[in-house]
């Protein structure tokens, strides 16, 4: 009885003693993942980085046997001077072979980033330089000199950025060498240029930052192999005033090519979509375009163009068209274009017309209407115009009332006052076929020739059946000949 007893009290105080080895096996684990092991850690992963291009101080760097090792107040360096700060890692926790770490080597695996603050520079002349924010994400770079980082978020510019990279032959010290070792950089530094002093014209709400994916792709030692995709969402950004909703980008740059796969926003009337092409050395591309945009306020506050700025319309024409755009470096726009556009009802000089459609080609501010067919309640108008250097040239065929072509008289004049002799009735027509030019800036200075008949009408209180004549008029002078009167 005696014997099982204290054989019951030993098996008590065995299971009492491997509770405690086992807690305490466990709070050591746990202390140690806290707490690591200091050592020299940082001076080891110091030398690692540096076999790798990375130029790194610490603060602080300790060893756990569960996490790796984990490192504080991290500074990248661009190269071994030390003398430009890339990057500042407030805790960084590197993924090491744990074995070989505790036999004294050491092999690094895998860094997590924990919002990490970058100065990334680019160009030369001056440089720019990128402000990365806040960049979470985690990285590989073996010895080899390939780069990865994957599952990265961060801020650029109030953007918020997913970032993917997979990068052969990585070495910052290559990477940030002098200009006078990498070539010449003017082009580079040209587009970088504009291409920051377009950004500048472009806002957005900093409730609603838009949401930009990147991914990249290549050979550092290759830059045409360098393959960049990007893909952008917002709900709503504004360029010099002009406000596009449920923005959607996809697009990517190879080399000096920048291709929009699809371009997609809506304005306060309607919706457009995009594709194009953009070289972005010559600052130039090809875009086809549909569009039920507000024309004329994109035309004018984007590219200060007011070709439509004596119509208006409660609705938005719809447009179809192929391009050409261009950003030379005097900074004024050049844009060519190929389709047709479709006006819904519309008032020009406060007289209303059903609707306008026409095929059409626009460069630089000339504007050339082919197959124009403009409708009233009581005629049309057919015909081509082209507007070119200030002067509008015309051949049309027109059936539209009297009322329409005031605003084209000038008060007092000899034909004005010809006109004023005439009565007309809702029987009455005007046939006109006239080809001539006319003022863009004043449309009561026009020349014209062709074949006018009046029907249904009285003149100086004679009833007419027709009146038909040739006319040429001008500033100058008048001339009426082959004249036909059929009296009522």
């Amino acid at each position: 009885m005696l014997r099982k007893r204290w054989i019951h009290r030993c098996q008590v105080a065995l299971a009492v003693l491997a509770i405690l080895a086992a807690s305490a096996v466990l709070c050591g684990a746990l202390w140690l993942n806290e707490r690591g092991f200091e050592g020299e850690w940082g001076e080891r992963i110091t030398q690692e980085l540096q076999r790798r291009g990375i130029h790194a101080d610490f603060r602080r760097v300790r060893f756990s046997p569960i996490k790796g090792l984990m490192a504080r107040d991290l500074v990248v360096y661009s190269d071994q001077s030390r003398e430009q700060v890339l990057a500042r890692i407030p805790r960084l926790q590197i993924e090491v072979d744990r074995a070989e770490a505790l036999r004294g080597d050491l092999t690094l695996r895998r860094l997590h980033l924990g919002g990490a603050d970058l100065a990334i520079p680019i160009g030369s002349d001056p440089p720019h330089t990128l402000y990365v924010r806040n960049l979470h994400g985690d990285a590989t770079l073996d010895r080899q000199g390939r780069l990865l980082l994957q599952h990265a978020s961060a801020q650029l510019g109030g953007l918020e950025i997913k970032l993917e990279l997979e990068l052969e032959e990585f070495d910052l010290g290559r990477l940030f060498r002098p200009d006078r070792e990498r070539g010449d950089s003017s082009r580079l530094d040209a587009l970088l240029t504009s291409s920051f002093k377009e950004l500048r014209h472009w806002s957005f709400a900093d409730h609603a930052p838009p949401h930009l994916a990147v991914r990249l792709t290549g050979n550092l030692e290759r830059p045409a192999s360098i393959r960049t995709t990007l893909e952008l969402q917002a709900e709503r950004l504004t360029r010099r005033g002009y406000d596009m909703q449920e923005v959607l980008f996809r697009g990517e740059f190879r080399g000096r090519t920048m291709t929009v796969e699809t371009l997609k926003f809506r304005d306060k009337h309607g919706h457009c979509s995009i594709s194009a092409d953009f070289d972005l050395a010559a600052q130039e591309g090809r875009y086809k375009i549909d569009s039920t945009l507000a024309l004329k306020e994109l035309l004018d506050l984007n590219f200060g163009l007011r070709p439509l700025d004596r119509i208006e319309s409660d609705a938005s024409p719809t447009i179809h068209a192929t391009g050409k755009l261009a950003f030379p470096s005097d900074g004024s726009p050049r844009v060519g274009a190929i389709g047709s556009l479709e006006l819904p009802p519309f008032q020009f000089k406060g007289h209303p017309f059903d609707g306008l459609e026409t095929s059409f080609s626009w460069q630089d501010g000339d504007l050339y209407l082919r197959g124009l067919k403009v409708t009233h309640p009581r005629g049309e108008l057919t015909g081509k115009v082209l507007i070119k250097d200030g002067t509008i040239r015309y051949d049309v065929s027109t059936s539209l009332p009297l009322a329409v072509y005031t605003p084209f008289l000038r008060e007092g004049a000899a034909l004005d006052q010809a006109i004023k002799r005439c009565s007309f009735t809702p029987r009455s027509a005007i046939l006109l076929e006239a080809e001539g030019t006319m003022l863009q800036s004043d449309l009561r200075q026009w020349a014209s020739k062709g074949r006018a008949s009046f029907q249904n009408f009285a003149f100086s209180g004679v009833p007419l059946a027709d009146a038909a004549s040739s006319f040429d008029i001008s500033p100058a002078e008048s001339t009426f000949s082959d004249c036909r009167v059929v009296l009522d």
